[in-house]
């Protein structure tokens, strides 16, 4: 397992800070230049010239968009605002790129227009937990948080769980916020 590179430390071995508005010296500067020489070692070994990684995953797309809500009488559809997979772009790729869909309560699916080269892939939602408001059964308003799941379906298709506390409130998702998504999958 690699081991964690420290922050920017002085000659004593302590962390070192410098507050706004601060004079630094030359040994922040000194601490500064080799933190960021093994920073570029590490990201050396990490990337290749292509800026692919050369082990692990490497996000191959991203995508944002408001999840459907399952709230009263008329709940409404997921929309997709914008996305890349691969080298496709949402706004000029023929046909859907991404297609949302609304499952059960606080499942969404979502399926891609180009399919991913392996079952070996994950999915991070960027902007979450989130709050969100509710009503307490005798009327305070009160504010929860909603929490998401991934779940791999196949090599086109990944559902998005809603979880969290109140748990009703979070699967409902009465008060849709734009998600951001990131796509990962394992170097080919």
């Amino acid at each position: 397992m690699p081991k964690p590179m420290p922050g920017i430390v002085g000659p004593d071995g302590e962390p070192m800070y410098a507050l706004s508005g601060e004079h630094i010296g030359a040994e922040h500067l000194n601490a500064a230049t080799s933190w960021t020489r093994r920073a570029h070692a590490a990201l050396t070994l990490e990337h290749a010239a292509s800026g692919a990684h050369n082990r692990g995953y490497h996000a191959v797309g991203a995508v944002r968009l408001r999840l459907p809500t399952w709230y009263g009488t008329n709940p409404t559809d997921g929309r997709i605002y914008e996305g890349r997979l691969f080298e496709h772009d949402h706004a000029t790729f023929a046909g859907a790129l991404f297609r949302i869909m609304r499952g059960g309560i606080g499942q969404a699916t979502i399926t891609l227009g180009v399919a991913l080269p392996s079952l070996d892939y994950f999915v991070r939602v960027m902007n979450g937990p989130q709050p969100f408001g509710y009503q307490v059964t005798g009327g305070s308003p009160a504010v929860g948080t909603r929490h998401f799941r991934f779940v791999r379906l196949s090599t086109r298709d990944f559902r998005i769980e809603l979880h969290g506390s109140p748990a009703t409130g979070a699967a409902e998702n009465r008060d849709p916020v734009p998600v951001c998504l990131e796509i990962y999958t394992a170097k080919r």
